[in-house]
């Protein structure tokens, strides 16, 4: 376990090793977590199947997150030392109250790792087969393209759950994934955020394009009522959808450097607004980003949305 206190560039700032824990291994010369990228076997199975550059990126962007406390991120270390690769997992914490990263090391033996499960369950939502949460970051941060970005969960899922079962309500999330899926092309990526919530990337430039897709879902989920919700006198599985014009280059350009979290943010509201309006959809466009942006208070917007739609 080692400790990194903040500082003006976390990439520089200095490991203190509680050495017990590497006293088999010789890497007393890692004091950064720099040099533990720079210290990655580009041979590896991890970064072959990442690709060397991507993979490192992505460690580095993971290094200086903050959001890593609301969900753990781990990573697998394939570390070159004297010519030998020892492959180490690597989980990360951060702690606003203490003003901390945790790192939390161990070795990973891979002839009783399925290492491929592995690879794929990082990007991958286990349940749905949907990309997920942490794949849609690296995605919105890589992507040089705008796009569409949408969020929509399910109305009433509780009551599927309360009277059905969850086992049942996993089976309609995995019935949805796999309509996604099957739909998704390489202008259209889903995610799933988490519970009975997901996204869209939809690289197009017209505004009719995303609305044509979000009806297409919700066709999909009346479709949904009748094969599996024959239990549920009068129930309609239907969706709230919260889309926003992602710009992040050219003249309209509203998030700077791939604002990832406003984006997210700024869907979250729309799809809110859209539960209290009792609309399919509600959009937002380049200007009422820029103007919701500028206004701040995201968060309480959001707080306030959610109590109107009686979430």
């Amino acid at each position: 376990m080692a400790k990194i206190q903040e500082g003006p560039n976390l990439a520089d700032e200095p490991f203190y090793f509680l050495l017990n824990s590497f006293s088999v291994f010789s890497l007393g010369n890692l004091r950064t977590p720099r040099d533990l990228v720079l210290a990655l076997d580009p041979k590896s199975a991890i970064c072959e199947a990442r690709g060397y550059e991507d993979y490192k990126k992505g460690l580095l962007n993971a290094f200086r997150s903050r959001s890593i406390n609301r969900q753990p991120r781990s990573f697998i270390l394939p570390i070159l030392d004297d010519g030998k690769t020892i492959n180490l997992t690597m989980s990360m914490y951060y702690s606003e109250e203490q003003n901390v990263r945790v790192f939390v090391f161990a070795e990973l033996d891979l002839v009783a790792y399925d290492l491929n499960y592995f690879v794929k369950s990082a990007y991958q939502d286990r349940l749905t087969g949907l990309y997920n949460y942490f794949t849609l970051k690296e995605h919105l941060q890589n992507h040089e393209r705008n796009a569409y970005l949408c969020l929509f969960d399910l109305n009433r899922f509780k009551e599927i759950n309360d009277a059905l079962g969850h086992e049942f309500g996993d089976l309609v999330l995995q019935d949805i994934g796999a309509y996604l899926i099957s739909i998704a092309d390489s202008d259209t990526i889903f995610y799933r955020r988490s519970g009975d919530e997901f996204f869209f990337l939809l690289f197009k430039d017209e505004e009719n394009e995303a609305i044509a897709l979000v009806k297409k879902i919700s066709a999909f989920l009346q479709g949904l009522s009748e094969k599996r919700f024959a239990a549920l006198k009068d129930f309609v599985c239907d969706a709230s959808f919260g889309i926003v014009r992602y710009e992040h280059s050219g003249p309209k350009a509203v998030f700077d450097d791939h604002n990832f979290f406003d984006a997210c943010l700024l869907s979250d509201l729309a799809m809110y607004d859209a539960k209290r309006k009792k609309r399919l959809y509600v959009l937002y466009d380049v200007k009422e980003i820029a103007a919701l942006l500028k206004d701040g208070k995201i968060d309480a917007k959001i707080e306030n949305f959610a109590k109107e739609a009686g979430r």
